[in-house]
């Protein structure tokens, strides 16, 4: 790793300069930190000429003024190792045998120096502080997200018991009741962990120890910020409860929809925008069930109508809401009549068993006291996206059941919705729909997605439909759709928030001019943008400077318990080339600007 470190220094350097006029200059600015880089304010320029003339991405001098050349170097660097994909693919063997001859001393002084310090703000509260420092003084915030994950180097994780292992869930996440449902097993989740963040369920112990990790998240977040800021902290709900369960419901929850559809008035497509129109009256609760086998009687299904909408929770029964409106142990009775009105069909389960409600409860009850916390300190909380078979869960504990409870006058709990999944437009218009009759704020972090190709590998050995778009432009118009369609609601209700989580600088202009036309102030707290640290520093310090909400998923923790993180990223980065490519660019010619003998030193 560092001879890959060092060789690309040296090509850099070779390529774009002569030795005779680059060494004598290099080497007493490399000596001297290069704190007239590092230091140096930013140029000065008018919002107003930017407003005019869009986010200008391409004056590197501006863009980094306020980032030293060693940083520049290293991300130079860093990126360019990302090219070499025998540096990816082997990387946990390179670490390894790194770790072996260094050290661990000289292994974490490596790390620090190179990947870790691109990617990783700390080890804890003092050393993230001028990290912090060197983004609030470009006007970027921090989403802080404690990035400890299971070390899968080498297979499955210590802990994970073979009991648990070998039961087989059934999710129908992205199918209809009439089409196979996919089997996903913990052991197929294991397959999947190298390059997907997810928390591994050991026992019970082990949540409550990620809930005191959350929790000191939430409290470093709020010591951080600033007075007028608006601090954010992030969290998986993998590591609240067991992930068997989160699949059981998520599977409950899609028959349960499913079969709502179909009962509803319209019987429209499941993926339709005209979902959030259809209600289940009497008539079509009847009609639906006799179609589906289930003769029933004009008493009876008037019987069962009013036994229904007593389980709703408020107005008519929308098909759209009814995972919100229907307690899910109550689904049983409905459950029960389907299955003796036609002999010898065996419905499948529309409810929780009684050990699976009390892992609801346990999540619950975990969930409770993040927010709680969050509350007291004024912190948002910011619940990851997961792969698409856990999602329908995910939405149903944060959507459905904690922000009517928790976003009552802003936004505390942010859900995460990705946009390369074919549903995602769908999934939105039913939670703004939800958020506008329930009176809640909605907050949602919309990002494109991170787990394309393990969805894509699960569904084709699962045979299910691939729940992905097939073309990475339809994912980008998707995103810049749903992007246009949350801000011109804004117009109308100041009651949801977003953000814009992306490294596409043509999303962002959209996004920027799209606030202008609907008159979106750029300070609003209702819109921020967010980057992952380390990358786009020239989109995340463009946005601060001009007045955006901007922010930074800043991960921290040990050096050798944030190792998965750091090879998870060099896997993510393989879907990220073009905006790879487009920042090494940018980088080579900056250094190359500031390393000429013909640059003027400032």
């Amino acid at each position: 790793v560092g001879g890959v470190y060092v060789c690309e220094a040296l090509t850099v350097m070779r390529r774009h300069f002569q030795p005779a006029f680059l060494l004598p200059r290099l080497k007493p600015l490399l000596a001297a930190g290069l704190k007239s880089h590092a230091h140096h304010a930013p140029l000065s320029g008018s919002n107003a000429t930017q407003s005019r003339q869009g986010l200008d991405f391409s004056n590197t001098e501006e863009l980094f003024s306020s980032e030293s050349t060693r940083d520049l170097l290293r991300a130079y660097v860093v990126f360019k190792m990302f090219d070499y994909d025998v540096v990816v693919r082997k990387g946990k063997k390179l670490l390894r045998a790194a770790r072996r001859f260094l050290g661990l001393s000289l292994f974490n002084r490596l790390m620090k120096a190179t990947v870790y310090g691109q990617f990783v703000a700390g080890e804890d509260t003092s050393s993230i502080r001028p990290k912090l420092a060197h983004l609030r003084a470009n006007g970027v915030r921090a989403i802080l997200d404690y990035a400890v994950e299971e070390d899968v180097i080498g297979g499955r994780p210590s802990g994970v018991s073979g009991g648990d292992s070998s039961k087989q869930v059934a999710t129908e996440t992205r199918q209809t009741q009439s089409e196979p449902s996919p089997p996903v097993s913990v052991d197929d989740e294991m397959a999947l962990k190298a390059s997907a963040r997810n928390y591994v369920y050991r026992d019970e112990e082990r949540c409550n120890e990620n809930v005191k990790n959350f929790l000191s998240c939430i409290e470093m977040a709020a010591k951080v910020s600033q007075a007028g800021e608006v601090p954010f902290a992030a969290i998986k709900l993998t590591g609240l409860g067991k992930t068997n369960f989160l699949l059981k419901l998520s599977e409950v929850l899609v028959r349960l929809q499913n079969l709502c559809t179909d009962l509803s008035d319209g019987h429209l497509d499941h993926h339709s925008y005209e979902l959030t129109r259809q209600t289940i009256t009497h008539r079509s609760l009847h009609n639906g069930l006799n179609r589906m086998g289930v003769v029933v009687t004009e008493a009876e299904s008037e019987v069962l109508y009013r036994d229904l909408a007593a389980l709703g929770t408020a107005g008519d029964l929308r098909a759209a809401d009814c995972t919100s409106q229907f307690h899910l142990e109550s689904m049983q009775k409905l459950l029960r009549i389907m299955r003796e009105k036609k002999k010898g069909s065996d419905f499948p389960p529309l409810a929780l068993e009684e050990d699976e409600n009390e892992q609801m409860k346990s999540v619950l009850k975990r969930m409770e006291t993040l927010l709680q916390a969050a509350k007291e300190r004024s912190v948002r909380l910011m619940i990851d996206a997961e792969q698409s078979y856990f999602q329908p869960a995910i939405r149903h504990i944060a959507v459905d059941l904690l922000m009517p409870r928790y976003n009552q006058r802003s936004p505390l709990i942010y859900n995460t919705l990705q946009c390369y999944l074919k549903d995602s437009a769908t999934s939105l218009e039913v939670d703004l729909a939800l958020s506008a009759r329930r009176g809640f704020c909605y907050g949602a972090k919309l990002v494109r997605g991170a787990y394309m190709e393990q969805e894509r590998k699960l569904a084709l050995k699962k045979c299910y439909k691939d729940p992905v778009f097939a073309e990475k432009s339809d994912t980008d118009a998707n995103y810049d759709r749903l992007v246009d369609s949350f801000l011109s609601r804004m117009r109308e209700s100041n009651r949801i928030s977003l953000l814009v989580a992306t490294h596409n600088e043509r999303s962002i202009q959209l996004a920027t001019k799209r606030m202008e036309e609907y008159g979106i102030e750029r300070s609003s707290n209702q819109v921020a943008f967010g980057q992952l640290l380390g990358m786009c520093d020239h989109i995340s310090f463009t946005l601060g400077r001009a007045g955006y909400g901007a922010y930074k998923y800043v991960p921290y923790g040990p050096v050798g318990e944030v190792l998965p993180y750091l090879l998870r990223r060099a896997n993510e980065n393989k879907s990220m080339l073009e905006g790879a490519d487009r920042e090494r660019l940018l980088l080579g010619k900056e250094l190359k600007r500031r390393l000429s003998p013909f640059s003027v030193s400032r």
